[in-house]
């Protein structure tokens, strides 16, 4: 038995795809990023209102994990942090919450890992710090970082859109392996 909702986030990973591919086009990069977050919200919407009312089997399956998804939030932070905050800031203030301040600073010290360092911790107190890293500026397709980083720390956006792809795919796949149709 094939969900509709799979038929949505096949949708979400081809979007994906695009989003991943574009260069320095900024008005185009928003777009498919709204386009993503509608769609990996749709996922939970048709799988609610088109799979549970086709089959009462899902339905059962469904709210029950939902009342579990409900009762452990932070178990769940991609669905309730990201899919619906950030679907409900597209829709209600038309607001993204990747940065869209174009290149970004990334800092390495000798033989260490690459890391994100905002423009704003090098202020005067960081000066010393910052003559000992070697700092290169990204383009902005390169690297795009959350906004909220007390959520998401800095992890780059598309990041969480896979992270958000796969919560929904094992999601689905668990409800299919309880329908006994995986």
């Amino acid at each position: 038995m094939r969900l509709n909702a799979e038929n949505v986030l096949d949708d979400c990973k081809r979007a994906f795809e695009l989003l991943e591919n574009v260069n320095s086009d900024e008005q185009l990069f928003r777009i498919y990023w709204l386009t993503e977050l509608a769609l990996l919200s749709t996922v939970g919407e048709i799988l609610y209102k088109i799979d549970c009312e086709e089959n009462e089997k899902v339905k059962l399956i469904w709210s029950n994990r939902f009342k579990e998804l409900k009762e452990n939030k932070d178990e769940h932070k991609i669905f309730w942090s990201f899919i619906k905050e950030e679907r409900n800031n597209i829709i209600h203030e038309y607001k993204v919450s990747y940065s869209e301040d174009g290149a970004h600073r990334v800092s390495v010290a000798s033989n260490s890992v690459a890391f994100y360092v905002p423009e704003s911790f090098f202020g005067d107190a960081g000066d010393n710090l910052k003559d000992e890293l070697a700092s290169y500026t990204l383009d902005s397709n390169i690297y795009r970082p959350m906004d909220c980083a007390d959520a998401w720390g800095s992890i780059d956006c598309r990041d969480l859109i896979e992270k958000a792809i796969f919560w929904w795919e094992n999601e689905i796949g668990t409800i299919k392996q309880k329908l006994g149709s995986v």
